[in-house]
């Protein structure tokens, strides 16, 4: 947390964290002020896991799958999800976070908005 508090050029971040036990971090980014969302893939005591019964049949780490699917509103095999819950065309960070605890099944997902951006911040669409 102090590494990535240590950097001030931005204007609003998301900070992802995929480990064992990652919730940690959230009382150490849960700042008002610093424009950040942080997305964990466990809660301070569980551990985190891959996966295997994806659509690939690949192993995955848990989040590292289902973020990107949200994300994306499709699997890796370019399946469709239901991650745009309120149906207004984006995926916000708040949906992701939803999504994960729908669909993550070995560890909890975490989440730490005390901007109350999540809701608001999604990934910008291009075309092709």
């Amino acid at each position: 947390a102090s590494y990535l508090n240590g950097i001030s050029n931005y204007r609003k971040r998301t900070v992802d964290v995929m480990t064992c036990h990652s919730g940690g971090i959230l009382d150490n980014m849960n700042i008002v002020g610093t424009d950040t969302v942080t997305l964990a893939s466990s809660t301070c005591v569980e551990s985190s896991y891959s996966i295997s019964g994806t659509c690939n049949g690949r192993p995955h780490a848990e989040a590292h799958y289902t973020i990107p699917s949200a994300l994306r509103e499709q699997d890796p095999c370019g399946n469709a999800v239901a991650s745009d819950a309120d149906t207004r065309g984006y995926v916000s960070l708040s949906e992701v976070h939803s999504y994960n605890s729908a669909e993550m099944t070995t560890s909890t997902p975490q989440i730490a908005d005390p901007d109350g951006l999540a809701a608001s911040t999604h990934l910008k669409r291009t075309q092709p």
